[in-house]
């Protein structure tokens, strides 16, 4: 679920840089262009996704701040938690590493199971292609198909939204 809709961020980026592309980056001071959109001069406004992504960050920061540091109940489920603890075998704090010694030793056991190893490495190498596509492939499809900036947004958003699927 989580890479499924970490997925659509760039998708919904790369259509709206694509929207945003038809505006002219001039668009509060100038009513009608100079130049058309076919114009290799033409710049668009792709900031302005940039600008709205940073106001609604804001906004959504503001409401999260206001929330109390600890929750009325957080006392309660913390004296639980500790009952919990201690009705727990002592065998299993003996396993736990100790001292900071002990790390590294531990850090080269995991890094020693198979399965964990190849799974990040595909997150790794999957996470590279999704990001490096999202990031590159308007401009490759531009280049490539000689096609305008806006279409090769649009094309790019498509291919991401079904390879990330």
């Amino acid at each position: 679920i989580h890479a499924v809709l970490t997925s659509f961020g760039p998708v919904i980026g790369v259509f709206t840089g694509g929207f945003l592309l038809n505006l002219y980056d001039d668009f509060d001071r100038v009513d009608h262009p100079p130049i058309a959109r076919n114009d290799p001069r033409w710049i668009g406004a792709w900031w302005v996704g940039f600008l709205a992504s940073a106001i609604a960050a804001l906004v959504i920061a503001f409401p999260i701040l206001a929330f109390a540091r600890e929750l009325p109940e957080a006392k309660r489920h913390r004296a639980k938690d500790v009952n919990q603890v201690h009705a727990v075998n002592g065998d299993v704090n003996e396993k736990a590493p100790k001292e900071a010694k002990q790390l590294p030793i531990v850090v080269m056991k995991i890094c020693r199971n198979p399965t964990f190893i190849v799974c990040i490495v595909i997150g790794i190498f999957e996470s590279i292609i999704i990001n490096g596509f999202a990031a590159f492939m308007p401009k490759i499809l531009e280049t490539l198909l000689s096609t305008t900036p806006i279409l090769a947004s649009y094309l790019s958003c498509k291919f991401i939204s079904c390879c990330s699927r």
